[in-house]
């Protein structure tokens, strides 16, 4: 399966207090320049629906790439959840994700967000699905919830890039 612009995947983000509906949008993956960009929308159903959208900017680590990087020891220890990152192979892809802010929607409630923390996050070729966790601070702990995203449509229209 080919990752492309304009793809969706949906799925869960679990934390210790519960879990909410994640979407991620692909809009632009350019695989020579190692870097994705889209739009995450999470979705949480209290009493009320609170939807929130960010903007985010990723970078593409494939195995060939994951030895080269500046800041791998700053991230090893989030890379260590992956036991493929260390195995090497083309099978997958890793993605450092940056959300940069969030999307304004005057038609929603927004609640209290936070976007500071990293999603690490690899995509499974073979499942066509992401697989990770968001790591962030909260006081002085680290702390992290996992994610599983998976492909929500077929047949984007659109430029692709086969990996």
């Amino acid at each position: 399966m080919n990752l492309e612009n304009g793809s969706k995947y949906s799925g869960r983000q679990l934390s210790s207090t519960g879990s909410f509906n994640l979407v991620m949008k692909i809009d632009n993956l350019n695989l020579d320049e190692n870097i994705m960009c889209g739009t995450l929308n999470i979705y949480k159903s209290n009493s009320k629906i609170i939807q929130i959208s960010t903007y985010f900017e990723a970078r593409v680590i494939g195995s060939e790439m994951a030895t080269k990087l500046k800041d791998l020891e700053s991230d090893g220890v989030n890379w260590e959840k992956f036991p493929e990152f260390s195995k090497g192979g083309d099978e997958c892809l890793y993605f450092r994700i940056k959300e940069l802010f969030i999307l304004p929607n005057m038609n929603l409630e927004q609640g209290e967000a936070s976007i500071d923390g990293f999603y690490y996050c690899c995509y499974y070729k073979n499942l066509d699905c992401f697989m990770g966790r968001y790591f962030y601070k909260c006081g002085e702990k680290n702390m992290s919830q996992q994610i599983l995203l998976e492909r929500q449509d077929e047949g984007i229209s659109g430029s692709a890039c086969i990996i």
